[in-house]
């Protein structure tokens, strides 16, 4: 992840390798529109937001179920951006703890885990890691903002909701 906490739990952002893009991904829930958000923010080696976006989906799901559509929209966005060499963090340890295993996902997720892992083979390099919520915050941000906005994505700019957490 581009953001680690130090001992005094100030975040400090630790940039990926040269050639690697940092990619963070947080879902949001609304239940009084029966809807949910997805947000992604990805930056590379310099710090510099490459890519930035939010989605919001019809229907309401558990959190678990929206952080993994969150993911998947996040691994397509990067494929079709053209990214090799990923890292994906995530706040919800238990989707990246299935998305790690090696056993095969029977439970109501496993549907979309199957896809984040078909979607995670077709890179050079992926990896998953599961960060703090204090660690997620831009990504946390664009999913909430999505609640009544349409939506967004941001190429090579950073978006003003979230520009003072990057």
């Amino acid at each position: 992840s581009p953001r680690r906490e130090s001992s005094s739990s100030t975040l400090i952002w630790t940039p990926p390798p040269t050639g690697v893009v940092a990619v963070n991904v947080d879902a949001a829930l609304f239940p009084s529109i029966r809807r949910m958000g997805m947000g992604f923010v990805a930056m590379n080696h310099l710090g510099e937001c490459m890519f930035a976006g939010n989605e919001q989906l019809q229907g309401f799901s558990e959190p678990e179920l929206a952080e993994a559509l969150a993911i998947r929209c996040a691994l397509e966005v990067c494929r079709s951006e053209g990214c090799s060499s990923i890292v994906l963090a995530s706040d919800c340890p238990s989707m990246v703890n299935k998305i790690k295993s090696t056993a095969q996902d029977r439970s109501r997720v496993g549907a979309v885990v199957s896809d984040i892992k078909s979607l995670a083979s077709g890179f050079t390099q992926c990896s998953f890691l599961h960060v703090r919520r204090g660690m997620n915050v831009a990504a946390h941000k664009l999913a909430r903002s999505c609640e009544h906005s349409v939506n967004l994505f941001y190429l090579g700019v950073v978006p003003d909701c979230i520009r003072d957490d990057l």
